[in-house]
């Protein structure tokens, strides 16, 4: 395609799709999982300015959030209606000290979602 026209939500059910489509031409069962990142929601927004999370937070600029929320509102949608995706975006909280920096989670944040992935895959 021509990047000049490229969607990045388009791009990333394309690829979703085909690792699906990969996955179950291997005989393999296909898992996708759209996780918590800083700023999609209130959840996931920090309230508390002398946390750790409120200081990351503010290491990224209005732009990202509002693209960020802009693209999760889209996956999610697309989410909804794939049968093999899970969205697990609402765990890992900022409540918590969970954030590494704004896009990825700390040790305790990928504890809480690796332990949401395992209850899913094998509850």
């Amino acid at each position: 395609k021509n990047i000049l026209y490229r969607n990045a939500v388009q791009d990333w059910l394309y690829n979703v799709k085909m690792m699906n489509s990969i996955s179950n031409a291997m005989g393999a069962e296909f898992f996708l999982f759209l996780q918590p990142t800083m700023g999609i929601s209130e959840a996931q927004t920090p309230k508390d300015k002398t946390s750790k999370n409120y200081k990351i937070y503010n290491e990224a600029k209005k732009f990202y959030y509002d693209q960020i929320k802009e693209h999760y509102k889209q996956f999610k949608e697309y989410c909804a209606i794939l049968d093999f995706c899970y969205d697990i975006s609402e765990i890992a909280t900022t409540d918590k000290e969970v954030y590494f920096d704004p896009r990825h989670h700390n040790e305790k944040g990928n504890t809480i979602i690796s332990d949401e992935i395992y209850k899913i895959i094998f509850d």
